[in-house]
């Protein structure tokens, strides 16, 4: 199943563009992704515990199913004041 990946700030910097295509097993979970993701870009490994994520524009676990054509942004932790 192939998943539509969106960057934001620091993470955008370190995978080098805004979103890309990502082809993963049926059935893989979001933490199954972000394994995917730290292979891919090694940098990101330091930094994945403290990454927030969301799935169709909804905050997601770690533990949640993606599904062919979901759009996952992965996001640096930020605060506001």
């Amino acid at each position: 199943m192939q998943v539509q990946v969106l960057y934001f700030q620091s993470v955008q910097k370190i995978a080098g563009c805004g979103e890309e295509a990502i082809d993963l097993a049926p059935g893989s979970s979001v933490e199954e992704l972000l394994t995917y993701l730290v292979g891919r870009y090694a940098e990101l490994g330091p930094a994945c515990a403290s990454l927030m994520l969301a799935v169709n524009e909804d905050h997601a676990l770690r533990t949640t199913v993606l599904n062919e054509g979901d759009r996952v942004a992965v996001m640096p932790p930020f605060s506001g004041g």
